[in-house]
C-alpha cells in the first residue's frame, strides 16, 4: 500500500462534515491520499467515486460469490454472536411501542444474517443493497424482502422505521451527511439508528498506522473518531447519541502478537492467525469474560478497533 511517490492532492474535494478544502496528509506518501480536515478533524480519502463506479468495482457477483459469502458462512456462528449483541443494543433504545410490531431496515444488509436474527426476535425487516447478488441470496434463501440500491429521497416513506441498522457501511458512503439526513426523515420519532464503524481513534490505529485492519483508502472513504462522529450526527439532526468502542479486531491483534513474537517478547505459541484468535475468543469462557471486561474499558475510553453508535431521532 505504500510508495514512494508524491501525496495526490485532494483537489476540489471539500469536507463532507464542514465543507472546508483546508486538509492535511493523514498519513505519509501512500497512493490514495488519506487527509485530515484542519477545521473539523474528519479523516478521508482524496476520491469521490461515483455509485456505479463503487458497485461495479467491488459490490459484483464474482466478489460476492469468491470472497464475500465464504468469509461470512465461515464466521457465521461467532458474527451471530456479535449480532445478537447489536441487536440487544437497538431494542434497548426503542421507545415504548405499545403492541406495534417494531421495524428494522439494515442499509448494507447484505446476506441478510443480521435481520434473519431481528426477524426470530419479532421484527417486520426490510433489507437495503446495493449488490445485486448479495440482495438475490437474501431474498431466495431467507426470503428477506431487500430493495437494490442507495438511499436516497423518497426510496421509503418518512417516520416508517422504528429503527435504522449501518453495520459496517457509513465508511463506504460518498456522502455520508445526506444519507443520515435521510435516514433521520424515515426514523419514527424517539427511534434509533445503530452504527458501527472503525475507529480511526483505536490505539492499534496509533501502532499498526496504516497496516492496522480497515485502514483502506481504495475502500473506506471516511474514517472515524468518536468525535468527528459525533458531530456529523449532530450536523444530521440527531439529538441524543450515545457512543462507545468495542474489541480489537483479530487481525490487529494477529500482528501486535507477531510483531512481539519477532522481537522475542512472547513465545510462538501464544501468536496465532486471525481466524484462530477469534475462534478461540468465542469457545473460551475465560476469554469471553476478558473479552467482556475489556470492552468495559473500551466503551469508556474509545481506544477499541470499532465504534458502536446509537442516535436517536
Amino acid at each position: 500500500m505504500r510508495t514512494t511517490g508524491p501525496v495526490r492532492q485532494v483537489g476540489n474535494i471539500s469536507c463532507n462534515l464542514c465543507g472546508g478544502t483546508d486538509c492535511i496528509p493523514a498519513f505519509g506518501t501512500i497512493e490514495t491520499p488519506v487527509v485530515r480536515c484542519r477545521h473539523c478533524g474528519l479523516v478521508f480519502t482524496g476520491r469521490r467515486p461515483e455509485f456505479r463506479e463503487i458497485v461495479a468495482s467491488r459490490y459484483n457477483r464474482e466478489y460476492f460469490e469468491a470472497e464475500y459469502l465464504p468469509q461470512l458462512v465461515r464466521d457465521k456462528e461467532t458474527s451471530d454472536v456479535e449480532r445478537g449483541e447489536y441487536l440487544r443494543t437497538v431494542e434497548k433504545g426503542l421507545p415504548h411501542l405499545g403492541n406495534e410490531r417494531p421495524r428494522l431496515l439494515d442499509v448494507g444488509s447484505g446476506a441478510g444474517f443480521l435481520l434473519e436474527q431481528a426477524r426470530t426476535r419479532a421484527w417486520e425487516v426490510q433489507g437495503l443493497e446495493v449488490s445485486e447478488a448479495a440482495a438475490s441470496y437474501c431474498q431466495a434463501r431467507l426470503s428477506i424482502p431487500v430493495v437494490v440500491g442507495e438511499l436516497r429521497r423518497g426510496l421509503f416513506a418518512d417516520q416508517s422505521f422504528h429503527a435504522v441498522t449501518m453495520l459496517d457501511v457509513i465508511e463506504h458512503l460518498p456522502d455520508p451527511l445526506s444519507t443520515l439526513k435521510i435516514v433521520v426523515s424515515i426514523l419514527k420519532e424517539g427511534c434509533p439508528l445503530l452504527i458501527v464503524t472503525p475507529n480511526f481513534g483505536s490505539v492499534c490505529r496509533y501502532l499498526l498506522g496504516l497496516e492496522a485492519y480497515g485502514i483502506w483508502p481504495d475502500e473506506h472513504l471516511y474514517y472515524f473518531t468518536s468525535a468527528t462522529l459525533r458531530k456529523l450526527l449532530q450536523a444530521a439532526g440527531f439529538r441524543k447519541i450515545w457512543i462507545a468502542s468495542r474489541d480489537i479486531y483479530p487481525q490487529n491483534l494477529s500482528a501486535i502478537m507477531t510483531n512481539l513474537r519477532v522481537t522475542r517478547k512472547i513465545p510462538n505459541s501464544i501468536a496465532r492467525p486471525p481466524d484462530q484468535l477469534k475462534e478461540r475468543f468465542y469457545r473460551s469462557k475465560t476469554l469471553r469474560q476478558l473479552r467482556r471486561l475489556g470492552n468495559r474499558v473500551l466503551a469508556r475510553v474509545h481506544w477499541g478497533d470499532k465504534l458502536v453508535t446509537l442516535a436517536h431521532k
